[in-house]
């Protein structure tokens, strides 16, 4: 009796792991006509990405791209930021001409840079505020803060003074 027993209880856990195991494969198979395909899983990301304000636009252009030939005065001197590099983390690095006269000396000058008011006005234009903290240019002190108007133009940063 306890042999019959232990058959069919072992027929039933086969058929049991039997049925597990079917419903496992037709569960990873793709449905017809709406099931979640790697392109399905792709329009549902996208749905749920959200857009890009002009803020995150403009910071992301911003940090992608370069300015170059900004002159900032001081003194009398023409302190020109060669090559100027933004990072996300709200800093700067400038590769810097300093000019007096028909001499040009190079230097470099960091700092941080922050969006003035916190926003940008449009996807391609802000203004932004610089806290220059240290810098090896001859005659030159830190800190030194200034403001600009940003422009994007593709990879290209355009720096006005405001």
């Amino acid at each position: 009796m306890l042999s019959k027993r232990w058959s069919q209880v072992k027929h039933s856990v086969l058929a049991s792991g039997l049925l597990v195991a079917c419903g496992l494969v037709f569960a990873a198979c793709p449905k017809q006509g709406g099931g979640a395909t790697d392109s399905g899983e792709q329009q549902n990301e996208a749905a749920t990405t959200k857009p890009m304000g002009p803020t995150e636009a403009f910071i992301k252009g911003l940090c992608t791209g370069m300015a170059s030939k900004f002159t900032v005065t001081d003194e009398g001197a023409a302190v020109v930021y060669e090559e100027l590099r933004f990072t996300k983390d709200g800093s700067f690095e400038a590769a810097t001409t300093i000019r007096l006269g028909d001499d040009p000396f190079e230097c470099t000058e960091r700092g941080s840079w922050s969006l003035d008011g916190d926003a940008a006005e449009s996807k391609s234009s802000a203004a932004i505020l610089f806290q220059m903290t240290e810098t090896n240019c001859a005659g030159r002190e830190a800190p030194f803060t200034f403001r600009t108007r940003a422009t994007l133009n593709d990879d290209e940063v355009q720096l006005s003074h405001i």
